[in-house]
């Protein structure tokens, strides 16, 4: 028993190019998924970039507070030394001339 004369005339009836092949289908969907990939790629390659760039920036800011920071620690302490080591030669004379003045007092003229 073959196949029935109408039903092989209907079936090549259709035309292979009017009808999606399952094939193509794949293979337009892999083709949009890799270019979709390539993008996003693309994308995370330029924001690293960035986040680098951005890093670097702030690597040097922070050098730069350090530096600040050592540079003023060491102006409030000469400044600090240099009350203290103006003051005390007076403070020991006052010290002397006056033996019942209290520590307290003495202590606040030497550092201010």
């Amino acid at each position: 028993m073959g196949i029935p004369l109408f039903l092989f005339a209907w079936a090549r009836s259709f035309d292979q190019s009017e009808t999606p092949s399952p094939i193509a289908d794949v293979d337009l969907g892999e083709t949009q998924a890799r270019s979709e990939l390539q993008q996003e790629c693309d994308r995370l390659r330029s924001e690293n970039g960035e986040l680098r760039q951005e890093c670097d920036r702030l690597q040097q800011s922070l050098e730069q507070l350090e530096g600040l920071k050592s540079q003023d620690f060491k102006n409030l302490t000469f400044g600090e030394l240099e009350t203290l080591f103006t003051n005390y030669p007076t403070a020991c004379k006052l010290a002397e001339h006056k033996r019942g003045l209290p520590a307290k007092n003495l202590i606040a003229f030497i550092l201010h």
